[in-house]
């Protein structure tokens, strides 16, 4: 008797799991939604324009900043000279931030129930504002020194994409994914910022601004993340 009901029990769950996966056919959906959230944070629509083409519409935003304080104390000493202890402390703090709006055509050369594959490539246009500021005190016993900077800039990002990427089913209409790509573009930069050193017998203020473009080249790592079909 309880061999009967270990053997229902068993035959019950393979039915739902053969259920689950003869329903979750990739092909008959039309839209998708994706998700990238580990090294990237982004939002994708892709629409399929037949079995194994689709047109993927992407909004990728990163924000990052930082910290730091520290105090520090040396000495220094030539021969039989030993200078005075200089002590001395700092500050410092960066961020930035970056919008990018990108479009790719992707080919699916596997798209199958449980694993999907896609590669593809596009036009993509980005924006990024990044800010530092550091600051120290310098005392050698002769006086105390104090020195600033602070630096402010813009990139914009006119450049093309080509990605290859994976998709793994875990249910009916989600699936998780990776992603690798790499990318070349062509860029704008204006920059500007400020700089100042004051003693008790020395001050000196500065500032620079700058303009400039520039080519460059890079990969955009692994993205994973999660898509939702519809």
């Amino acid at each position: 008797m309880h061999t009967k009901k270990m053997l229902f029990v068993i035959s019950l769950f393979l039915i739902s799991i053969s259920k689950i996966y003869s329903q979750t056919d990739s092909s008959s959906y039309k839209n998708e939604f994706q998700f990238h959230i580990v090294n990237s944070y982004s939002l994708s629509y892709v629409n399929f324009i037949s079995e194994n083409a689709a047109i993927r519409y992407m909004l990728d935003i990163n924000l990052n900043a930082s910290g730091s304080d520290g105090d520090a104390t040396s000495n220094s000493s030539s021969g039989s000279y030993t200078s005075a202890q200089t002590k001395s402390s700092s500050d410092s703090e960066s961020n930035n931030q970056s919008i990018g709006f990108y479009s790719a055509y992707l080919i699916y050369p596997i798209r199958e129930s449980i694993f999907t594959m896609y590669v593809g490539g596009g036009p993509f246009l980005s924006l990024q504002r990044y800010f530092s500021r550091y600051s120290s005190d310098t005392d050698n016993g002769n006086g105390i020194g104090h020195s600033t900077s602070s630096n402010l800039g813009y990139y914009l990002n006119l450049g093309i994409e080509g990605i290859i990427g994976v998709e793994c089913s875990i249910a009916e209409k989600i699936s998780l994914l990776a992603e690798y790509g790499l990318y070349a573009y062509y860029g704008w930069t204006k920059s500007k910022g400020t700089g100042s050193f004051s003693s008790e017998t020395y001050t000196n203020n500065n500032t620079h601004e700058s303009n400039g473009n520039r080519w460059g080249t890079g990969l955009s790592g692994v993205k994973l993340g999660i898509a939702f079909r519809f």
